[in-house]
């Protein structure tokens, strides 16, 4: 199936951080730099597995989660019936779970995907991405030491005044797909905001809603009858978001992908109101 792409910033390139600790086998993760708003796929790969593997699990973290926070995971197709993921509140951890009951990983496997991990640029800045192996065991129940490869994401500066930035994604043909609404940063924390987004190619996709993380009262959202244009307001009246916050995602714009095509369509911040406190 093809994918629609919601586009706003650019992918800069990869590098790649590892360190071998003189076993046979590594485990190790992707490094990467993005724009501010974008998200990534990182995947966690074996890059040996002459015995298989029975299962897994592994668990990933970012130290700065206000610069990269850790938005889903997703892992092959064979062994997704098998696998399980719970991410912390505040995106900075990860935990992942992995049963090969099918011997999708079987002896011999080389340079294995065992999970992808997406994260999301709030922040300018860099933070690292570890990786930690909590249980490894093959195909005859044994478990096994390997050595771990951690990476680093690196995410474009942000503008030094507080700044609202829409997010950038991709969306499946008829699926649907959560775009984030950031600030950037904030002097004296946020007591309410208004914001207007535009997409650009109404036949690519389709505003459908909005969900709000911190504010839980005077939440409003309107779309215009035809899907290509969502405006949405909301008071933090309890306080959420405080003096100082880094790469605070306001709310979620959540669209449906209507047309497949990869030329994407640009989101169109077209005005913004922050009141701080």
């Amino acid at each position: 199936m093809r994918c629609v792409f919601v586009v706003l910033g650019v992918v800069l390139g990869v590098s790649l951080v590892s360190s071998l600790l003189g076993y046979a086998q590594t485990v190790s993760i992707t490094s990467e730099q993005l724009s501010l708003g974008a998200a990534v796929w990182l995947p966690i790969a074996i890059n040996a597995a002459p015995d298989g593997l029975h299962r897994y699990a592994l668990s990933v973290s970012v130290d700065a989660p206000e610069i990269a926070h850790i938005e889903d995971v997703r892992f092959p197709e064979p062994l997704r019936d098998f696998a399980s993921f719970q991410i912390a509140p505040d995106g900075s951890s990860v935990q992942i779970s992995v049963r090969d009951e099918n011997d999708v990983i079987a002896r011999g496997a080389q340079q294995t995907t065992l999970a992808e991990v997406k994260l999301r640029g709030t922040f300018g800045g860099r933070t690292n991405v570890t990786l930690a192996v909590r249980e490894i065991v093959n195909d005859r129940l044994n478990p096994f030491n390997v050595a771990i490869s951690h990476g680093q994401l690196t995410v474009a500066a942000a503008p030094s005044a507080p700044t609202l930035v829409v997010g950038v994604d991709g969306v499946l043909v008829g699926d649907i797909v959560r775009v984030p609404l950031i600030l950037t940063s904030t002097v004296g924390g946020v007591q309410g905001y208004r914001a207007r987004v535009r997409l650009e190619r109404r036949d690519i996709a389709t505003f459908v809603g909005a969900d709000f993380p911190f504010f839980a009262d005077q939440r409003e959202v309107s779309i215009t009858p035809d899907g290509d244009e969502i405006s949405l307001a909301a008071r933090d009246g309890v306080n959420a978001i405080q003096a100082g916050a880094k790469g605070i995602i306001l709310a979620w714009l959540i669209l449906r992908g209507d047309l497949p095509t990869m030329e994407g369509s640009p989101l169109r911040l077209l005005s913004n109101t922050i009141t701080e406190e």
